[in-house]
């Protein structure tokens, strides 16, 4: 009689998991304070890529990312260059350059 009372048990678990598990919604993490009534955290729609692929973006010393950069990296080797490799890394930049 235990038996079977253990797997009609261990049979209505799984159901249950598979029910919740069948009607489940994927939801991103950026959407998670929205659902909390906070405030959606913005795509980020950098031109800048990632560096995990090696991928770097050329710009030109004019760019006004390259202004603001320099702006509060004066003593950086790349400070000066004409031309400087960006990548992003985290929060972070990664710059190098000619």
């Amino acid at each position: 009689m235990t038996r079977i009372l253990i797997i009609a048990q261990a049979f209505a678990v799984a159901a249950t998991l598979y029910a919740g598990f069948a009607h489940a919604e994927t939801v991103k993490k950026a959407d998670i304070p929205a659902l909390k009534g906070g405030k959606v955290a913005k795509a980020d729609k950098s031109p800048i890529p990632t560096c995990f692929n090696g991928d770097r973006a050329k710009l030109a010393s004019s760019d006004p990312l390259v202004t603001e950069w320099v702006s509060s990296h004066e003593k950086h080797v790349c400070a000066s260059a004409s031309t400087l490799y960006v990548c992003r890394a985290g929060k972070n930049l990664s710059v190098r350059c000619e």
